[in-house]
């Protein structure tokens, strides 16, 4: 198995197999002399960690989470760690404890939250305001649609795009079926008026991009607003 198995009682392993030796950088027979925390890459992280997962042991008789492991050459790596009880409702008996590499898809995943968060700096710095919604309503917007609309972050977010849109009828902004209307990539132009939160009125030219998300299910549309 690439699964790492290890029995482990009173805090120190007892038994692991050859694939947790691989991913620890142990020699099999060496890692059941070692105390469990010694796989974590901070000792302290462990000591922290382990009232919750004994009570989680005791009521459910298992637990399972994330951690950063350290190779015995000193590189930390993340793994999934599991915890089952041997012995239902007594962590004195021990429990076996199964550690699966999961890195290379936390490290992807941190890369793409670094690039968003790259991104949005990128249009936080524009002149043209960006907003994106989502099925539940606005979850993010620029500092130039902010400033456009007289509020901040939080005095939107969940609301819909609507929120802004002027009484005229047929207002695009009003419209709610733009995630079913745009394929992914598609974008629609039209010009409005909207009303800031301080009474405001302006025209804008806008356009709507549908796209689905990086790191999350599901798929929003950016507006991008343009003061006329």
């Amino acid at each position: 198995s690439e699964v790492g198995i290890a029995s482990v009682r009173d805090g120190r392993i007892q038994r692991a197999n050859d694939a947790l030796a691989q991913l620890a950088g142990w020699p099999t027979p060496e890692l059941a002399s070692l105390t469990l925390s010694t796989l974590y890459a901070d000792p302290a992280d462990y000591a922290r960690r382990w009232p919750h997962q004994e009570r989680e042991l005791r009521v459910q008789g298992r637990w399972s989470g994330e951690m950063q492991l350290r190779h015995r050459d000193g590189q930390l790596l993340w793994v999934q760690l599991g915890l089952r009880l041997v012995s239902q409702g007594d962590p004195s008996v021990g429990f076996i404890a199964s550690v699966v590499n999961v890195d290379a898809r936390h490290r992807a995943e941190l890369a793409v939250t670094l690039q968003a968060e790259r991104t949005r700096a990128i249009l936080d710095s524009v002149l043209v305001g960006i907003v994106t919604v989502g099925a539940h309503g606005i979850e993010w917007m620029n500092r130039s649609a902010r400033r456009m609309f007289a509020g901040e972050l939080n005095d939107f977010a969940g609301e819909p795009i609507a929120t802004v849109a002027t009484e005229s009828p047929g207002h695009p902004l009003r419209r709610t079926d733009w995630l079913e209307r745009l394929a992914d990539g598609q974008a629609e132009t039209f010009e409005c008026r909207v009303k800031a939160r301080d009474g405001r009125e302006f025209w804008v030219v806008g356009n709507a991009v549908a796209t689905a998300r990086e790191s999350t299910v599901g798929r929003q549309v950016t507006f991008a607003l343009l003061d006329i």
